[in-house]
């Protein structure tokens, strides 16, 4: 399985980060959200860095 870390990551769905997230996820990659303001993002626990 490959691994995307999505830097910006946003529980926003209108956010290009949002979007990005959820597309890797549809397309199967193990998704790391990383965001230092949101503790999780679309289910995903975020990382600050």
């Amino acid at each position: 399985m490959k691994t995307v870390a999505i830097i910006g990551a946003s529980s926003n769905r209108s956010k290009f980060g949002n979007k990005a997230l959820r597309a890797f996820e549809h397309k199967g990659y193990r998704v790391l959200a990383i965001n230092p303001n949101e503790k999780e993002v679309e289910g995903y626990r975020t990382f600050a860095s």
